[in-house]
């Protein structure tokens, strides 16, 4: 269900008849989705940091490729609570921050730490890392109760 809103929703008709027109979301399997991914990237960024050895560079790595992922995730649960499209990935951010009382500035510092924005010491990328797991699993108990 994520990837067919997602095509649904950002997809242009070159040519011919719009199949995805007639394309209905089951909210049911999208929670169902969207739960499924958050616990999965929960569980493969604990693994992924032990793999890492605490190394800096790899856990901007780890947190860049979880974050990008939760664009497409953080769109689906937006679409579920207010069934609506948002594209800017920032108010993504704080629109689940808002419904699930998430702090968004952790959310958006990983945000600039993977833009380059931001340049985190070794120590400050290991706690800007467990801040990012602490708000997935708080997100990951609040998704269950959807």
């Amino acid at each position: 269900p994520l990837e067919f809103l997602d095509i649904r929703s950002f997809h242009a008709v070159l040519d011919g008849q719009n199949i995805l027109e007639s394309v209905t979301i089951d909210p049911k399997l999208l929670r169902l989705e969207v739960e499924r991914e958050i616990k999965g990237k929960l569980l493969l960024a604990r693994q992924s940091f032990l793999e890492s050895d605490g190394d800096a560079a790899r856990l901007l790595g780890i947190l860049s490729r979880s974050f990008a992922a939760l664009r497409v995730i953080f769109f689906g649960i937006i679409y579920l609570r207010e069934n609506r499209v948002v594209r800017d990935a920032r108010e993504l951010v704080e629109r689940v921050s808002e419904h699930f009382g998430l702090n968004p500035a952790v959310l958006l510092e990983v945000g600039r730490a993977r833009s380059g924005e931001l340049k985190p010491s070794k120590e400050e990328m290991e706690k800007i890392f467990f801040a990012y797991l602490e708000e997935l699993v708080r997100l990951a108990e609040k998704v269950d109760k959807i």
